[in-house]
């Protein structure tokens, strides 16, 4: 590092090589697949859809999933929609500390 700051190697954001090639390999076998909407459909519907490239199923013949692997398939998708939880440090300045006002409870019931 110079002074301090990055200088080269891969941007921010940008894929590095393995991941690249993995996105090619899956665009060529299946083309416009998205497995996050493909997963979702599953932990929405309990059915599993069409394979790619496959035309779509007729109403009810889509085999049914069990309801364990729809929950697996909607804890999979759920980081893409939803952000994690963070863990929240509390601190305080120790040149004033906290204090606590305890009140009687049982006169407030």
């Amino acid at each position: 590092m110079a002074q301090g700051k990055k200088t080269g190697g891969r941007p921010p954001g940008v894929k590095n090589k393995r991941t690249r090639e993995m996105a090619a390999i899956i665009e060529a076998a299946a083309p416009g697949w998205d497995p996050i909407a493909w997963l979702a459909m599953i932990a929405q519907t309990g059915c599993i859809p069409p394979a790619p490239g496959q035309p779509p199923a007729t109403p009810g013949a889509a085999p049914e999933v069990e309801p364990e692997l729809r929950v697996q398939c909607a804890k999979i998708v759920a980081p893409y929609l939803y952000p994690q939880k963070k863990a929240v440090e509390h601190s305080s300045d120790p040149d004033k500390p906290m204090t606590f006002h305890v009140t009687n409870l049982d006169a407030a019931i």
